[in-house]
């Protein structure tokens, strides 16, 4: 259920870069205290008490800093998505990568696959529905994490790489757990490296596949699967093809998911 995902690259990091330890990166990472969609320095979307107050203008995600567009200048518009009668939800395929993270049977008749990171409020909410419907649905879904890190969120690079290194040992999703714990504080360098040794992962191990960039190719697959089912920001769902974006909520989900099984042959 959790398969090592490794891989290599000697891309040029977007991520501070690390001299042995995640330690020594903290002052320059914690500049990325506040973003939204315009942006470094930009006021992040307000979460009122139901985690969904400023969704209005958001549409409940972080938009992507796509290529070639920039923060603040629209990439070119795209030709309009064929939508699903069922659902009206537009359709997309997503290419598969089988040693991604994931949870249920792969034949499970929902396959549901999640392109997030862990550093959106957004996302980290929608974590806990995703972990709900999991539960709702149990051997009737199969859930799929693949990682969208957003350029602005600084430790969202560092946070995805580090988290496939946990899934290299098989204990993804406890780190994911609680990385994604929206009542655990902001993500920060100690944080991760704190929730390393909560896991019980390897730290030596951890550190050297954080400093040599191990897992940097497999992020990097992830975000060109997700552009070319156009991800344009986090979190994005698709549930058997249809894409869901933003965070919209579990009974959303629930409704999404019930509508399909019943129209299954």
């Amino acid at each position: 259920m959790r398969n090592p995902h490794a891989a290599r690259s000697t891309r040029p990091s977007r991520r501070p870069a690390v001299d042995g330890r995640l330690a020594p990166v903290l002052p320059l990472l914690l500049l990325a205290a506040a973003c939204g969609p315009g942006g470094p320095g930009a006021a992040e979307p307000g979460l009122g008490a139901d985690g969904r107050s400023d969704l209005a203008g958001t549409g409940g995600r972080f938009d992507g800093d796509l290529l070639p567009g920039r923060p603040g200048r629209p990439a070119p518009p795209r030709p309009a998505p064929e939508l699903d009668p069922l659902t009206e939800l537009p359709l997309a395929t997503v290419a598969p990568c089988p040693s991604a993270p994931s949870l249920g049977p792969a034949d499970a008749p929902l396959q549901v696959v999640v392109f997030t990171e862990f550093q959106c409020p957004f996302c980290r909410r929608h974590a806990g529905d995703l972990d709900r419907l999991a539960e709702h649905y149990a051997d009737r879904l199969h859930l799929v994490f693949r990682h969208f890190p957003l350029r602005y969120h600084d430790l969202s690079q560092v946070a995805a790489e580090a988290s496939l290194a946990a899934h290299a040992e098989g204990k993804f999703w406890e780190f994911h757990d609680r990385l994604m714990d929206p009542e655990a504080g902001d993500l920060t360098v100690e944080r991760i490296r704190r929730t390393a040794a909560e896991v019980g992962l390897d730290l030596g191990r951890f550190e050297t596949a954080i400093r040599n960039a191990t897992f940097a190719a497999a992020v990097e697959r992830d975000l060109a699967d997700g552009r070319a089912a156009e991800v344009e920001g986090t979190p994005a769902t698709y549930i058997n093809r249809r894409q869901v974006t933003g965070m919209v909520g579990f009974e959303r989900l629930v409704e999404i998911c019930d509508r399909l099984l019943e129209a299954a042959p």
